[in-house]
Parts: structure tokens; C-alpha cells; sequence
């Protein structure tokens, strides 16, 4: 399956290589909480995406298991954290 990830931060920058520049690195940075994503699954329905937040705290397969538990329904009503 394919998805679609959008990550969206603010920057402040001279210019929009500078900004590009200053997103990689707090992306790259291990201690970044650029942890917030939001995901499409590409099956061309365009649904509303799903908000996943990565955290230390939390580990991926209790994220994938708690998204499995939802319903497509549930997934279309918006923007959900898991």
C-alpha cells in the first residue's frame, strides 16, 4: 500500500532555500518534535488524512494496531491522532 505524508512546520528565513534548509535539518535532528504527520492512504479516494504523532513514548506497531482498530468510517471524519 501507498501513502501520501505531509509534515508542515513554520520557519522563520532570509529566502525559501534558507527555510527548506532550516526544515531538513530539524527533521535529520534526533531530538527534533517534528514528530507530527499527516496520512493518505493513495487509493485515489482523496479521504481526509489520518494525524499520526510519533513519539519515543509511543512505538509504531501500537500506532499501526490502534489505526487498524479504526473503521474507514471513523478514518473519513477528519483528522484523528493515534
Amino acid at each position: 500500500m501507498e501513502y501520501f505524508i505531509e509534515w508542515t512546520i513554520e520557519v522563520d528565513a532570509d529566502n525559501p532555500v534558507e527555510a527548506a534548509k532550516r526544515a531538513w535539518e530539524m527533521m535529520r535532528n534526533p531530538d527534533s518534535t517534528a514528530n507530527v504527520f499527516q496520512v493518505w492512504k493513495n487509493d485515489g479516494a482523496c479521504k481526509e488524512p489520518v494525524q499520526i504523532e510519533l513519539s519515543e513514548e509511543e512505538g509504531c506497531d501500537e500506532l499501526a494496531a490502534a489505526y487498524e482498530r479504526t473503521t474507514d468510517e471513523e478514518r473519513s471524519n477528519g483528522p484523528k491522532r493515534y
